[in-house]
């Protein structure tokens, strides 16, 4: 028995020693191989800023290898996007990340380890290596999982126009409204326009998502040639998609009927009360005076506010809050107005 515990116990450090050894090494590996990348990039880094501000010609060829030289020349381009005080010739970094990367990357997106894989789709994007997006596509197809390699090589495809991404926004339904807007950021305006096209042809039930993230972005970007597109949404059955069209009106600040309003002040949900409000408001809509005169009495709150603020942007704003701080029915609805005209118009 004691003899037993005396191997066990000398196993068990041996086990340990190795361990500890392994670690060491591995440490040191990683200790040398950050110094040769910041060596590397001390030496490296003048002759890549000098060629992709325009003041050198030949693309830099570093005395590198293997993994190291992937490496260095991603922290060069990398730090030079991030942050060079010089205005940076982008086709220029492109071309030097196609002519020292592509080969190393293909390899990376084919057999990689996943955080390899998934560093390597951020660099891509990053230094905008538009060849290898085949090779994306490839990888892409292959996801089994909806993971961040998953989203980042949509994201990658975006950047690049990637005109199979229709198809995938309108039959993928795990993809987040933020996710989706993440990619219409990405797109050329070509695609977004393809995208809206489908949707409106479509004839097949459109992912919830989708529907949300494009009125969204449209609204954001103040696009009044998408308001045909949004206004469609206002006559959804769902609520939140009518609610994210009415929203995109009011930033859009323009109606191409607004007749369609109408109905949303009368609605029995507050919020699109509350959005109709503002975009009448936003639109400077007097001839919605009335309902917005009956809004200043609601039982909701946020709804009271945003008639009121809506009232105080017509083109009378003042004396219609004066008018219904005086004369309104409702006493939260006058002492609403009279707060009002007390604060700076912003």
């Amino acid at each position: 028995m004691v003899e037993f515990a005396l191997w066990f116990i000398i196993i068990l450090f041996l086990l340990q020693l190795s361990v500890l050894f392994y670690l060491l090494t591995a440490k040191r590996k990683r200790i040398s191989i950050e110094e040769e990348v910041n060596a590397g990039y001390q030496k490296w880094y003048i002759p890549f800023s000098s060629y992709t501000t325009g003041s050198e010609q030949d693309v830099p060829d570093p005395d590198l290898y293997g993994s190291t030289r992937v490496l260095v020349i991603e922290k060069i381009l990398n730090h030079l996007i991030d942050h060079s005080n010089r205005k940076i010739d982008k086709g220029k970094l492109t071309h030097a990340a196609h002519l020292h990367l592509s080969r190393s990357y293909r390899l990376y997106l084919k057999k990689g380890s996943w955080s390899q894989r998934v560093n390597t789709l951020y660099f891509i994007e990053e230094f905008h290596m538009e060849d290898l997006k085949d090779d994306i596509w490839d990888l892409f197809s292959k996801s089994q999982h909806y993971d961040e390699e998953y989203r980042q090589s949509l994201r990658s495809l975006a950047v690049f126009g990637e005109e199979r991404l229709v198809d995938v926004l309108l039959q993928d339904s795990r993809l987040s409204q933020r996710m989706i807007k993440e990619l219409l950021r990405r797109f050329p305006f070509s695609i977004i326009e393809q995208l809206k096209s489908e949707m409106d042809q479509s004839k097949s039930r459109l992912p919830h998502s989708l529907q949300l993230a494009v009125v969204s972005y449209c609204g954001e970007k103040k696009d009044a040639a998408s308001l045909p597109f949004i206004e469609k949404r206002l006559s959804l059955p769902n609520k939140e998609i009518r609610l994210k069209a009415l929203r995109a009106i009011a930033e859009i600040g323009s109606c191409s009927d607004e007749e369609l309003l109408l109905d949303f002040f009368q609605s029995s949900h507050w919020e699109e009360r509350m959005l109709a409000a503002k975009a009448a408001g936003r639109l400077g809509l007097s001839e919605f005076e009335m309902y917005l005169n009956d809004l200043a009495g609601d039982r909701e709150w946020w709804v009271r506010f945003a008639a009121l603020e809506a009232l105080r942007q017509l083109p009378e704003g003042a004396s219609l809050l004066k008018e219904v701080s005086e004369h309104h029915e409702d006493r939260y609805a006058r002492d609403m107005a009279s707060r009002l005209l007390t604060m700076e118009v912003s």
